[in-house]
């Protein structure tokens, strides 16, 4: 089965995918994806290039061969994965079957060359990859924006702290040093 596009969509939801726990993840021989913004806006597009002789390629190393990661950007909410077809595997196509394009949590991803020659990597994890979300409240794009409006403010524990997102506007709570519990409840952050 060949899957040459994919997407996924989170506009609208509080979540972002997160630039610092995920990477873009290309593993293959003769393989290059692209992963971009919605409608190809132009905001965001970067690409991965694996290449390799699968007797160079080294397991746990993703540096080009035979496996490529790359970044993302902040703020993302959406994404889309493509293969570019002009990279011809025909010759290639009984020594190294599939390839493979994934935002994954980068610290999951191990690389194994047994990925290359087999279907491993799709049969080990039931075509699954996890990602990470990061989650913060969006109805305003900073604490002090959001300290404006104190009926929708959601830091209500007397000893809470609001922090920026760093990914994306949007803010946080926490409870202060010293105190544990539930920032978003009125006395859900107690005296530890």
């Amino acid at each position: 089965m060949e899957y040459n596009n994919w997407s996924l969509d989170l506009t609208g939801w509080p979540y972002r995918f997160s630039n610092t726990r995920n990477k873009f993840t290309v593993i293959g021989c003769r393989t290059l994806a692209y992963i971009r913004d919605k409608d190809d806006e132009g905001k965001y597009m970067s690409g991965c290039v694996s290449v390799c002789n699968v007797s160079t390629a080294q397991s746990g190393t993703c540096s080009g061969i035979g496996c490529c990661q790359t970044a993302i950007p902040t703020n993302m909410q959406f994404y889309n994965v493509s293969f570019d077809s002009r990279m011809n595997t025909s010759e290639i196509h009984e020594k190294t079957p599939c390839s493979y394009a994934v935002l994954t949590d980068s610290s999951w991803f191990h690389f194994s060359t047994s990925y290359l020659t087999s279907l491993e990597f799709n049969e080990t994890y039931d075509g699954q990859a996890p990602l990470v979300l990061d989650w913060a409240i969006r109805d305003a794009s900073s604490c002090e924006e959001a300290k404006k409006d104190p009926d929708s403010y959601a830091c209500v524990s007397t000893n809470s702290v609001c922090s920026n997102s760093t990914n994306g506007p949007g803010y946080l709570c926490n409870c202060s040093q010293g105190y544990q519990g539930n920032p978003y409840l009125q006395d859900g952050c107690k005296d530890s």
